[in-house]
């Protein structure tokens, strides 16, 4: 399992985010919000 990567996909798929994460040791969660028109939701 890769544990340091994170890929957002948007728009049915057609607009993709990759980014690579090095957390802290001490780090234990993740937080995604959205800034726009439209709320983040998931089917």
């Amino acid at each position: 399992m890769d544990t340091s990567s994170v890929e957002v996909f948007g728009g049915d798929g057609r607009v993709t985010i990759s980014s690579l994460l090095f957390p802290g040791p001490d780090d234990q969660g993740m937080a995604f919000y959205a800034d726009g028109e439209r709320p983040a939701s998931s089917p």
